[in-house]
């Protein structure tokens, strides 16, 4: 397996923030877009109807993707490709609409404590890497926050002890 496509999915699966850089915009898409998720060894864009994001993948637009590191604050990721609308779809959690844009990929850099590397596309889409470290981490902090009532049920069969007996789990 290839460390530096696995830093690198892990990046995309645990970003802290970003911005899109599209061809022919002035500057940076402020609205970046809600989430940004890993779509089969892609960065996947969510995004409200209408948005720029949204419009710039409806015309295939080139874009330049950074991403900051949610496991590293020194480490980033720069994903350029051509934007591609892959649809709208209701979302469960807030009841609205979204629109789904992908990056499909032409270059990958990495860059871990200043030190810049290209990452090879096809590593960086292996399927081997779709569970990765900034995966597992999203996966920790989602549960931690969301499923605590889960996991306290959880422990309490696991353990068995009364669930009365588990104040909290984390």
């Amino acid at each position: 397996m290839n460390d530096d496509a696995e830093a690198a999915r892990s990046i995309l699966a645990c970003a802290d923030g970003g911005e899109l850089a599209v061809e022919g915009a002035p500057r940076p898409l402020e609205e970046l877009a809600e989430d940004v998720r890993d779509w089969i060894g892609a960065p996947m864009l969510v995004c409200a109807p209408g948005s720029a994001v949204a419009e710039a993948g409806e015309r295939g637009l080139e874009g330049v993707l950074s991403l900051r590191s949610g496991l590293c604050a020194e480490d980033s990721l720069l994903l350029t490709g051509r934007l591609r609308h892959l649809g709208a779809d209701a979302c469960p959690c807030c009841e609205g609409i979204r629109e789904y844009v992908v990056v499909d990929l032409d270059r990958i850099v990495l860059s871990r404590r200043g030190i810049r590397v290209d990452v090879d596309v096809q590593d960086f889409g292996d399927p081997a890497l779709e569970v990765n470290t900034g995966l597992l981490w999203r996966s920790t902090e989602h549960i931690n926050v969301c499923h605590g009532e889960e996991l306290r049920q959880a422990v309490a069969w696991r353990t068995g002890r009364g669930l009365d007996t588990i104040v909290a789990a984390q």
